[in-house]
């Protein structure tokens, strides 16, 4: 059994420990932060991008995934962000507890916001995942660089009649 708990402090080691390089860390969190990764520059994060994180954790306490939301007021939606679980348990159907525990919470949140997240355009697995979750893939594209490097994707939304499937 997996719960779904408010992201602590002792989480940030799986954003430093699970992106072993800059195309990681760029693929997880954009050009938000630089590799290595560390405490320091982690911050005070969640509050300094105004998210409400979360934390997959086994019923052991192993800590198997991270993901957070924020809430675009302007635009009436919620978008999900920085979605990751370690490598070590990837495959397992924990992304998909993870996305859709989240979903539960913003719904919970703000019950009239459409719900949204972004993914890169050759992230195959990722857009494998959050479309059996109920996300599709919208004509909104975005792009960063990083190192010289660019990272195209778009944007998906969680369909209005396919909503997450129970909380965890």
């Amino acid at each position: 059994m997996v719960k779904l708990i408010a992201f602590q402090p002792h989480h940030k080691l799986g954003f430093i420990h699970w992106n072993k390089n800059q195309d990681e860390l760029a693929r997880f969190a954009g050009h938000s932060f630089r590799y290595p990764l560390s405490l320091e520059q982690i911050g005070d994060f969640p509050a300094k991008v105004n998210a409400t994180a979360f934390a997959l954790e086994s019923e052991d306490g192993l800590h198997l995934a991270n993901g957070d939301f924020v809430v675009d007021h302007e635009n009436k939606e919620i978008r999900l962000c920085r979605l990751i679980v370690h490598c070590d348990y990837r495959g397992q159907g924990y992304g998909r507890l993870l996305v859709e525990g989240i979903c539960s919470k913003a719904k919970e949140t703000q019950l009239n916001y459409r719900i949204s997240l972004n993914v890169l355009d050759d992230n195959v697995a990722a857009i494998a995942l959050y479309s059996k979750c109920g996300f599709h893939m919208s004509d909104q594209t975005f792009s960063f660089e990083v190192d010289g490097i660019v990272y195209r994707g778009h944007k998906m939304y969680l369909n209005e009649d396919k909503t997450a499937s129970k909380p965890i």
